[in-house]
């Protein structure tokens, strides 16, 4: 019956459907006579001006023409009727996603003849109620960007709330993995966190491959939008690249920078040398006819390397730091633990020790590296003038070492990236007023991590974790709290593999233009190890936090350097909590994704535009076929395997409907005035990441439902809390079993688990200010549904950590303490993925946009918001698991404030001087300013006693009382007064607010200076000056969030914080400099 299904959906989308987003655009109009009246019948033909390429259609009963899906480009049209002169109309810029709205006014002719105009510059969409950003290609070339990363572009939309880099950002309140990444309609998603494959951090936010910029002809941004968007509620990002034409044309280039021109980072110690930043882009790009008006060729090449010195402070548990830790042992009587000592001294290089007992007391000049080959080729054919192909290929490989969570130089992550994406698609004209579109695509991502040491061996050391085996060597997850970790990063890495088929018709009738569309995606991915950067338990995690040992009330006194204590706890062995996993974890899972849509644009009347559609969307659920998935269900005895006891992790949804309705009106019956309302459902396509890869999560539970000790690969972890290291003796049961006193970690799916969905709504207007500037004002509005979350359905009971008493089975008071111990007493924590989460958002948004004004491009926005919810994604727990509206407060991406916004200008020449130095100018300029992201001041440990590790602290001072924030060379920024904060009291959870503290804003201006130099005709040379962060305003990364010695310190750059130092936006002053030849 399945099998049958499946066919049947696929006869279905193959026959009669269309595609979900539209990656191309059209022109539609309404001809009309002198009086008035329809025209119906009149020939229309649209001619791209690059290929020659041609498309007919005739007006309606109706007097409406489309010409839908066509290529990007400028087009005329021209539009005859017997008895009436020619209407002929150039330079018609057809965008990605964008209909351009052409009204026809044919005069009575008395003889022969014809009327030609140019479009404007710019013009009011009056018909559409999607929210569209579109960049050009001239944008998307001159903009100075920094990394040459297309994903920054996402900053310049209204409704961006997040970094500039990397494209992680929220939009109009959506999560930040909420988008639909696409090139040329062609699915461009790693599925594992739902977000772009091409131009992904290769490890964080620098791209592991890079899409040349050379080869995009439009970056288009698409959110509110009708029925035939989906996918994910955040919107859809379009790229399209640029195809032959019949006259060749192409570049060669060469961007270079070096520190020579770069400002000194202000954390840097003082008097030091500058750190490396090198970074150099060359490639080229050609494109041109194989045969005039018939087949065309683009391709681009582009190759990125780069060697970047380390701009942050890190804390090490320095030699002054533990004479500090050995003087509390000394006071306290407690001897030094021998394992711990050999340890710290063969785990942490020497060089890292010498620094004082303060914060930030460590730089590391070792540079983070990394290299990228990438390669694109386009091919179009005309068949005939009635069916088109086009045919596009991009591959990217490349590898890059970097610090991810330690700066200690053993620890930095490893990361090689290969990503392929190719597409193929058939445009065919059935009628006049039908046409259809088959795309079939297939999107490649291949990215591995480790260790850059993975020689250690933890048992020769006497620290016998029980591991052994390649893919586990190196040393075990050490934290330490307040200092930076040791093994940070096991083998893992993931392959994800994304077939896309979609098919598009498009109809007009009479006043409808009607679209019925639909998409059929097949997700395979197999990953390894999991954690993907995170440690996933297989070398051990160990966590000593100052509670364990005598000394621990001195984490609750005021201005206290919590360090001290945990680092005593480690001197002495006390270990607070520890977790291993032992099992096979790589698993093999696939997703079917399937939609239909149908939709209408009713043109009722001349002024009134009405927008209405519904979608269906299927998002099934991740499975497997070796029956190696489990969840934990109560009522069915416990842990559960997909495949024997239950068909699915969750049930299937099937009744995913999304009705869209939206309408435009023009006030004053002229086309330079609209008010355009909308409202719509979106439906959000789980990404595969919160079911299989948890490790992060702050309690040490299962990393996913690849890892419960159930299936066909049955995976324990093991949970071991508040003991003392043994030399030699084995830490974990070697017996590894459900059974006896040992206490087995599980992760779960709720049974109710389904997708979730935002309601979105908008009200704006937008006015033409003559041919060549709009402004456009509104509000934008969205209310989340059933967002994913995570909670601990097991949570042990307030205060249970601080008994040590335990029963006469060994099972500790804590253990006994959670729900369901009486049923399963080895059950610990259970983790369970579920969809209760809420968020709502509000926004005023305005834009103002030029184009060709005086040699003027440019776009400004604005936006005013405000964001909230419980939790900001799936891989974080609230403080409380039994209470989730104690977290309800601002979002991890509630940005108050946020002006962005672009210049392209081309200088006038002077009538003085030589035509050569006086002409050919050109000045750019990309500007960004935001409010700060709210942070949370949690506790320097677990007071709650629960084990979760997500206690909010006690505020009790004004918490930015007597601080400056200057930034002083060479020094951490003090943001946050750590005296505001405190531990709450010992078997109790903290009352400061979730995200109620604000951290620094953002500001950067970037600057790029041109000179055209004209070689002969239509060939020249371009030397560009690009001048990032110009005013070289210290932008900085978010204050430490935990009570102690760190809490409220910066010591370091937004961008290397978040893994592009030097290269990212907002870093400190520097130059790069390049060359250019065009033709």
């Amino acid at each position: 019956m399945g099998r049958t299904l499946t066919a049947a959906c696929f006869f279905l989308l193959i026959a009669s459907t269309a595609f979900a987003q539209t990656f191309r655009g059209g022109i539609r109009g309404i001809v009309t006579d002198q009086t008035g009246g329809v025209v119906p019948s009149a020939a229309a033909k649209a001619t791209n001006e690059a290929t020659g390429l041609s498309y007919s259609t005739t007006s309606s009963t109706g007097g409406e023409f489309v010409f839908a899906d066509l290529p990007l480009g400028e087009y005329t049209v021209a539009i005859s009727k017997g008895g009436f002169e020619t209407f002929r109309i150039n330079g018609i810029r057809v965008s990605a996603g964008a209909i351009y709205n052409l009204p026809v006014k044919l005069n009575v002719a008395e003889i022969s003849a014809s009327v030609e105009v140019s479009a404007a510059a710019v013009a009011v969409e009056t018909t559409s109620t999607t929210l569209t950003n579109v960049l050009s290609t001239r944008t998307v070339q001159d903009l100075p960007l920094n990394g040459r990363d297309f994903s920054q572009m996402l900053a310049l939309t209204p409704g961006f709330s997040g970094y500039e880099g990397g494209g992680s950002a929220s939009m109009n309140g959506s999560r930040s993995n909420q988008f639909n990444w696409q090139i040329e309609g062609t699915d461009n998603n790693d599925q594992w966190f739902n977000i772009k494959a091409v131009n992904q951090g290769g490890i964080n936010s620098i791209p592991g491959v890079l899409l040349p910029l050379d080869s995009v002809e439009e970056y288009s941004v698409q959110t509110q939008a009708a029925a035939e968007t989906g996918r994910n509620p955040g919107g859809a990002v379009n790229l399209i690249i640029k195809s032959g034409t019949n006259q060749p044309h192409g570049s060669g280039y060469y961007y270079n920078r070096n520190e020579s021109l770069s400002a000194l980072s202000p954390f840097a110690p003082v008097d030091a040398p500058k750190n490396r930043l090198r970074n150099e882009h060359y490639g080229f790009s050609v494109g041109g006819p194989v045969r005039r008006d018939k087949t065309f060729f683009f391709t681009t090449y582009e190759n990125q390397n780069f060697v970047i010195g380390n701009q942050a402070l890190a804390t090490m548990p320095s030699r002054e730091y533990q004479a500090a830790a050995l003087q509390l042992l000394k006071q306290y009587a407690v001897p030094i633990n021998p394992v711990a000592q050999t340890l710290l001294s063969t785990l942490w290089p020497a060089d890292t020790l010498a620094g004082p007992a303060s914060a930030n007391n460590y730089f590391n000049p070792t540079p983070q590296t990394g290299f990228s080959h990438n390669f694109l080729v386009k091919l179009d054919h005309s068949i005939n003038d009635k069916n088109r192909l086009s045919f596009r290929w991009f591959i990217g490989k490349g590898s890059q070492t970097a610090p991810v969570g330690s700066l200690i130089s053993d620890y930095f992550q490893v990361g090689p990236m290969h990503v392929q994406n190719y597409s193929l698609v058939h445009n065919a004209i059935l009628a006049p007023t039908l046409t259809n579109q088959v795309l079939v695509g297939v999107n490649y991502f291949n990215q591995a991590f480790s260790d850059a040491n993975t020689s250690f061996d933890p048992v020769a050391l006497g620290f016998n974790t029980g591991v052994n085996g390649r893919d586990l060597a190196g040393a075990p997850f050490l934290s330490v709290t307040g200092f930076d970790p040791t093994g940070v990063s096991p083998i893992s890495g993931r392959i994800d593999i994304t077939s896309h088929v979609s098919d598009t018709v498009s109809y007009t009738k009479g006043k409808h233009q009607m679209r019925f569309g639909g998409e059929l995606r097949r997700v395979r991915l197999e990953e390894w190890g999991a954690g993907g950067g995170n440690n996933d338990g297989g070398r051990g995690n160990f966590f000593f936090n100052g509670t364990q040992g005598p000394w621990s009330g001195l984490l609750s006194v005021p201005g206290y350097d919590t360090n001290i204590a945990a680092l005593a706890d480690f001197l002495a062995g006390y270990v607070y909590q520890s977790t291993i996993l032992s099992g096979d974890v790589r698993r093999l899972v696939f997703q079917n994704l399937f939609n239909v849509f149908a939709q209408d644009s009713w043109r009722i009347t001349r002024d009134v535009n009405l927008n209405f559609g519904l979608r269906w969307d299927f998002e099934g659920p991740m499975h497997g076929g070796q029956q190696d998935l489990s969840t934990f269900d109560a009522s069915k005895g416990g842990l559960v395997v997909v495949g024997q006891q239950i068909e699915n992790l969750y049930p299937r949804s099937w009744k995913n409907l999304s009705p869209r309705l939206g309408f435009t009106f023009q006030p004053n019956g002229r086309e330079d005035l609209v008010v355009r309302g909308g409202f719509g459902l979106f439906y959000d396509t789980p990404s595969i990441s919160p079911f299989l890869d948890q490790a992060s999560l702050a309690n040490n539970g299962a990393i996913g439902v690849e890892a419960n000790p159930a299936g066909s690969k049955p995976v324990y972890q093991i949970t071991r809390n508040g003991y003392t290291i043994v030399p030699n003796q084995a830490i974990f049961p070697a017996n590894i079993s459900v059974s006896g006193n040992n206490v087995i970690n599980l992760f779960s799916v709720s049974p109710d688990f389904r997708p979730a969905y935002v309601t979105s709504f908008n009200l704006n207007v937008e006015k033409s200010l003559g041919r060549n500037a709009i402004v456009q004002i509104g509000y934008v509005g969205s209310r989340g549904h059933h967002l994913n979350i995570v909670r601990n359905i097991n949570q042990a009971a307030m205060g249970s950590g601080f008994v040590k008493a335990t029963n006469a089975a060994g099972f500790t008071f804590q253990q006994q303490s959670r729900p369901y111990f009486s049923q399963f007493p080895n059950f610990g924590v259970i983790d369970q993925l579920e969809s209760i989460g809420i968020s709502s958002y509000n926004s005023l948004q305005a834009t103002v946009r030029t184009r060709n004004w005086h040699g003027l491009i440019s776009q400004f926005s604005y936006t005013l918001a405000h964001n909230l919810d419980e939790v900001s994604n799936a891989t974080t727990l609230p403080q409380n698991s039994n209470d989730l509206e104690g977290d309800y407060s601002n979002a991890g991406s509630d940005i108050r404030h946020h002006f962005g916004g672009y210049v392209l200008y081309d200088i006038p020449g002077s009538s003085r001087g030589p035509a050569w130095l006086s002409h050919g100018w050109q000045l750019n300029t990309n500007i960004s300013v935001r409010t700060g992201f709210p942070l949370t001041v949690r506790a320097s440990s677990d007071t709650s006693g629960t084990g979760e590790n997500t206690t909010r602290a006690v505020q009790v001072a004004d918490p930015f009382q007597g601080l400056s924030h200057a930034v002083v060379s060479g020094e951490s920024v003090q943001w946050i007064n750590r005296t505001a904060f405190v531990n709450p009291p010992s078997g109790s959870y903290g009352s400061v607010a979730r995200n109620s503290i604000y951290g620094p804003g953002y500001a950067a201006v970037d600057v790029s200076l041109f000179k055209n130099i004209p070689i002969r005709e239509a060939y020249r040379a371009q030397l560009r000056v690009e001048m990032f962060n110009i005013f070289n305003r210290v932008n900085l990364a978010q204050p430490g969030g935990r009570v102690g010695g760190g809490l409220g310190r910066i010591g370091d750059t937004i961008g290397d914080s978040r893994g592009s130092p030097g290269i990212g936006p907002g870093e400190p002053f520097n130059v790069q400099l390049a060359l250019k030849f065009l033709f």
